[in-house]
């Protein structure tokens, strides 16, 4: 087992997941992570209500330090202006 996840490119057990665009279809990843204990954060214009964000175990924060924490990234937007996300916080990624 701990070769294919070698082979397959890692394990995403306990690793950060940023979401960004936090609407069904976000909401439905973050549920799909917890089935692998991720740390879930997430971006969105509108912040979900306490309870959602109890029930995904999710956390909203800036877009900078979403890119800057997370393992990996998602983008769930219905359109995504040219530089909605710049090269400049990339830059500090892990």
């Amino acid at each position: 087992m701990e070769e294919h996840a070698r082979s397959s490119g890692g394990d995403i057990h306990g690793k950060t997941l940023g979401i960004v665009g936090f609407g069904r279809i976000g909401r439905a990843m973050a549920r799909r992570a917890q089935g692998f204990g991720m740390r879930v954060l997430y971006q969105d214009a509108v912040a979900a209500d306490p309870a959602t964000e109890r029930e995904l175990r999710a956390s909203r924060t800036d877009i900078a330090t979403l890119l800057k924490e997370s393992d990996f990234v998602t983008l769930h937007t219905r359109s995504c202006p040219r530089r909605a996300i710049s090269s400049t916080p990339s830059r500090s990624r892990r």
